[in-house]
């Protein structure tokens, strides 16, 4: 709110330059692409929407929603059958084995298709996440710890090394 009063009040006087012993006035600006606070609030509804909230340790898994998934296969690009394959069966078989790990039984796992991730309480703080260019992937994070993305699309023994390299820290 302060912010776009702000940008308001800072938009909305002309600037002045002194050309040569002239004034020159530069014409005003158009303040209507300023978020309205409805819209404001409008948006961080949407956001809470598409968003997965955890906390404590986790692996998030990240997966394309159905659109981004469909918007793949309308550019003819099939190629995303064999990655969501390849990315799915690597992050189960090394979730599988990791089950059996003493360090790994008061982890939690959850896949998500959602936008946002919402880190509740990191480091006494909320974290906000967006993976909007992220595909496939995992979040990994444990409380007060710096959390960890990674978007490599890899076989099982890359991710199980990743996770328990992580928790085992």
């Amino acid at each position: 709110m302060i912010i776009s009063t702000l940008l308001l009040f800072g938009c909305s006087q002309p600037s002045e330059e002194k050309t040569h012993n002239q004034t020159k006035s530069e014409p005003q600006i158009q303040t209507d692409t300023i978020a309205t606070e409805n819209q404001v609030e409008e948006l961080e509804l949407a956001k809470l929407k598409d968003s997965t909230f955890i906390n404590g340790k986790h692996v998030v898994i990240f997966i394309p929603d159905t659109v981004r998934f469909n918007s793949y296969l309308e550019k003819g690009e099939e190629w995303i059958y064999e990655v969501d394959s390849d990315f799915g069966f690597g992050i189960s078989d090394a979730l599988d084995s990791l089950e059996q790990e003493k360090f790994f039984k008061d982890v939690k796992t959850t896949s998500t298709e959602n936008r946002y991730v919402i880190i509740n309480g990191n480091y006494n703080q909320d974290v906000i996440i967006d993976r909007d260019t992220i595909n496939y992937g995992l979040l990994l994070t444990a409380p007060n710890h710096e959390y960890q993305i990674d978007d490599n699309i890899y076989g099982m023994s890359y991710y199980y090394d990743l996770i328990k390299a992580y928790f085992q820290e």
